[in-house]
């Protein structure tokens, strides 16, 4: 408790101090074009040729899938109309 009462005694809020956002600032500019999630030495395509061709599945198989997949979330007369 010692460390909320001198939380709220010098102005930050518990919630906000937990969370770090009283140090971090929030901007719409952007920092650097350069700046990205993760760094790679390898780059992005290196291993494109060595992966298999996957052939495209028939269009009829996709639209059952996608039908099978939407029927637990519809109801009867839902599921008729996208039929």
């Amino acid at each position: 408790m010692q460390c909320v009462a001198s939380l709220r005694k010098s102005g930050i809020h518990l919630r906000t101090a937990a969370l770090g956002l009283h140090k971090r600032h929030y901007s719409s500019k952007k920092e650097s074009s350069t700046e990205y999630l993760s760094q790679s030495v390898v780059p992005s395509m290196h291993y494109q040729k060595s992966l298999p061709r996957l052939p495209i599945p028939k269009l009829d198989d996709t639209v059952r899938r996608y039908l099978a997949s939407q029927r637990p979330l519809l109801d009867d007369d839902q599921f008729r109309t996208m039929v």
